[in-house]
């Protein structure tokens, strides 16, 4: 994820400078994120972000985060929060399924919130979709 990972970065500091709500352009645009040799879902999978669903991250982290964090901090959560979306799909501490295509991944993190990641099988193709990315408290 090394690579995308530095495009992603930039769309993180464009999303995070534009108003609540604001329109992007290409919304469906799928970003490729990284490939999983081998996953519960099958064979060699591609895992993707559309471009919405990075902008509602962004947008939706930085409200909740911002209340009590500088603009620097929030950042630095968000890049962390993209960072670990690899790990927290290939190791993830707790995985569930919880509809026909859709999966919850969580990862904890010592002295940080845990990561939790949702993700879609797309039917009949060899990639999961990004759907949510959320930070969570340990239990």
């Amino acid at each position: 994820m090394q690579k995308h990972t530095h495009k992603l970065r930039k769309y993180i500091v464009l999303y995070y400078g534009l108003s609540y709500g604001a329109l992007i352009e290409k919304p469906n645009e799928l970003l490729r994120l990284f490939d999983v040799p081998h996953t519960p879902h099958g064979d060699k999978l591609r895992i993707y972000i559309s471009r919405r669903s990075l902008k509602h991250f962004v947008e939706s982290r930085t409200y909740q985060l911002g209340k009590n964090r500088t603009s620097e901090q929030v950042l630095t959560k968000l890049y962390f929060a993209i960072e670990n979306v690899e790990g927290t799909i290939l190791i993830p501490d707790i995985y569930e399924k919880i509809s026909e295509n859709k999966y919850r991944y969580t990862k904890h993190f010592s002295g940080s919130s845990a990561l939790r990641v949702i993700v879609e099988q797309i039917p009949q193709t060899n990639r999961l979709e990004i759907v949510s990315i959320h930070f969570t408290r340990h239990r």
